[in-house]
């Protein structure tokens, strides 16, 4: 506990410099010089918002309320505030997909400090994810951020998200604040991987899938690079009541695969190490595997290659090469959850379903399985949601939950598959007194749970048991 919280003082402090530095030697840019108005066309007010933006190192006000159309994407240079006022929306008027996003993105070139503040977005039924062919396929979100540093987002309103598209993205992103946010629609709210040093806090979800999407691996079309999250602070968010509902408050996905090789067999999103590259299978929606006899080539972000076999290849990272991603040093505080779905799911298994496996059936040495670490949630009530959902089969697990009360029907904790891997569950000061359920527990595939000073409303009740239970620290 002592070295999370120096974690998070770390990045506090990094935070604060962060905006003392963006802030400075930047010049005030108003884009109604440009022609930027609630009564211009679509085409001038895009074309007027990117002049004013353009080059960085600008802070551009946008205080005259109305509702200003965009048909095209917004870009977002280094050194850049966007701050909006009250009132002032911008909204999608055309098929498009990210209605702003961090000028470096397509070709993974980092930008740094950025501020928006304010930002009202109004997707308008323009609902439109990239394409396979895309350079940011899988970026997915309205508002994206991807090869960033030192982003910091306050107030942030979207209530009519689509069914395809995330409210806001941060990928390969560090050093990042997302402060006072409201979400509401059809796709997850806020969606992370490969990111760092972060606070994400003062939010609102109501959203039919994920509230809170810590993947780490996701599907080929939700993740633009798959990699390592860390050291972040997630705090002070209300999952709002919404019937009927799917995803989790908060997902975390992990995954780990294996180097290319003649007959190697893929499925849908699967990953693969080739010539120092990172590569991902992208395949239709269906229960295929295809067996590749030809290694992936393709050396560019944008377009993709076709392998024999019939599916598609498509370069995901070239700056590093590595195995698993993980999860570690995540601290979950004072969430509320008013809808019934499952609070928190952590999720790495071997599937062989439609949509993925994030987990290549090739990947047998426990060593190189993926880890969550040091995550804990803590002074959360989750009264209203159904139930704690682990299934650590293939991973590290190491998770605690401090006065924590709800998780209504009780918990399914599945374990590792190898004696090797750790897998603990920690319930330390919690209040279960309102479970409606027969049991407390099911505890499968030696899933180890502890719990310590904790209130059942008649003692612990076990289900399906074949790991372990104590109710001692």
């Amino acid at each position: 506990m002592i070295e999370m919280t120096k974690r998070l003082n770390k990045i506090m402090s990094l935070l604060m410099a962060i905006i003392a530095v963006s802030s400075c030697s930047v010049k005030t840019v108003r884009p109604e010089k440009y022609g930027f108005s609630p009564d211009a066309s679509a085409t001038v007010n895009t074309s007027a918002l990117q002049r004013a933006l353009d080059g960085g190192r600008r802070r551009v006000v946008l205080e005259n309320p109305g509702v200003y159309k965009l048909n095209g994407t917004i870009y977002l240079d280094s050194d850049t505030e966007l701050i909006c006022a009250e009132g002032v929306v911008l909204q999608k008027d055309s098929s498009y997909t990210q209605m702003l996003v961090n000028r470096g993105a397509p070709l993974r070139e980092y930008n740094e400090n950025i501020t928006v503040k304010g930002l009202t977005v109004s997707v308008n039924g323009y609902d439109n994810p990239p394409k396979g062919g895309d350079a940011l396929f899988g970026l997915r979100a309205q508002l994206s951020f991807m090869c960033t540093r030192n982003v910091k987002v306050e107030n942030y309103t979207l209530e009519d998200l689509g069914k395809m598209q995330y409210g806001i993205q941060f990928n390969m992103s560090e050093h990042f604040t997302l402060d006072g946010f409201v979400i509401r629609g059809d796709k997850d709210a806020v969606h992370l991987s490969s990111c760092s040093d972060f606070i994400i806090r003062n939010g609102i979800c109501q959203t039919f899938d994920d509230c809170l999407a810590l993947n780490a691996s996701d599907w080929s079309s939700s993740n633009c690079v798959d990699g390592d999250i860390t050291d972040g602070l997630i705090e002070n968010i209300v999952d709002e009541k919404l019937d009927p509902t799917s995803g989790e408050l908060c997902r975390l996905l992990t995954g780990a695969w294996v180097d290319w090789h003649e007959g190697i067999s893929i499925r849908r999103s699967d990953v693969v190490v080739y010539n120092s590259r990172l590569y991902r299978a992208l395949a239709p929606v269906k229960d295929t595997t295809y067996i590749s006899t030809a290694p992936p080539t393709i050396d560019t972000f944008e377009g993709t290659q076709k392998d024999s076999a019939g599916f598609w290849w498509k370069l995901m990272r070239r700056d590093t090469v590595y195995y698993s991603t993980n999860i570690r040093n995540i601290t979950l505080r004072n969430i509320r959850a008013l809808s019934g779905r499952i609070a928190i799911s952590e999720e790495t298994s071997f599937g062989d379903g439609p949509w993925a496996r994030n987990f290549h059936e090739e990947v047998t040495d426990p060593a190189k399985f993926p880890s969550y670490e040091n995550i804990l949630v803590e002074d959360c009530d989750f009264s209203g949601s159904s139930h704690l959902f682990g299934r650590n089969d293939y991973a590290n697990s190491e998770v605690t939950f401090r006065r924590v009360r709800g998780f209504r029907h009780g918990f399914s904790i599945s374990g590792p598959v190898d004696s090797t891997l750790r897998d603990i569950t920690r319930f330390e000061e919690c209040d279960f007194s309102d479970n409606v359920e027969e049991y407390d527990f099911n505890i499968y595939s030696g899933g180890k749970v502890v719990t310590h000073k904790c209130i059942f409303p008649a003692g612990v009740r076990l289900g399906n048991v074949d790991g372990s239970y104590s109710d001692k620290i």
